[in-house]
């Protein structure tokens, strides 16, 4: 059994909701997706706009303004899409009671304890797992998870008890669905 007492920072929520949104392994089709319609777009219109003032679409000052305007717009995107899911985060963040909170993790599931409220997560509950540089996100529906800092585990054996917890009771596809794609 671990006890860990730690509460989530704004960061924290937003770089989850930023994390599950748009990173996540299973995004991939839709990061290719997107990326590749606002590309077909934007030819679209190139093309069109360079037809009706019959510009020559094939000089190498128009291959140097459409490269630097797909540079500009795949930046644009990516700030875009990060405001957005940091604007997720940071909306949960400020409805959330941002007390202290318990959780206990053992071979049942993972009881979380607040000041307000008590809930028992059973390992069959969560679908996905995720781990990032900063957190382990443990996911039970597609914007519902929970999210536990590597800063809370205070020693190398505290995560490693954690890491083989994890190994143990989170069910199979669970494992699976986080490394696909």
């Amino acid at each position: 059994m671990i006890t860990l007492n730690y509460t989530i920072s704004e960061q924290e929520y937003k770089d989850f909701y930023y994390y599950i949104g748009w990173q996540a392994p299973d995004k991939k089709q839709t990061r290719i997706r997107f990326h590749l319609k606002n590309l077909l777009i934007f030819f679209g219109v190139s093309i069109a706009i360079f037809y009706i003032n019959k510009v020559p679409v094939l000089s190498p000052e128009i291959i140097l303004v459409q490269i630097l305007t797909i540079t500009l717009l795949l930046f644009y995107f990516a700030w875009r899409i990060k405001k957005y899911y940091y604007g997720l985060g940071k909306k949960i963040f400020d409805e959330s009671d941002k007390e202290n909170s318990e959780m206990i993790i053992a071979e049942s599931g993972i009881l979380g304890k607040s000041k307000d409220s008590e809930v028992h997560y059973k390992w069959s509950a969560f679908t996905k797992k995720y781990e990032t540089g900063s957190a382990y996100y443990l996911i039970m529906s597609s914007n519902i998870g929970l999210v536990i800092p590597k800063r809370v585990l205070n020693s190398t054996n505290q995560k490693d008890s954690f890491e083989k917890m994890l190994a143990q009771y989170l069910p199979l596809q669970a494992e699976l669905s986080a490394m696909s794609n």
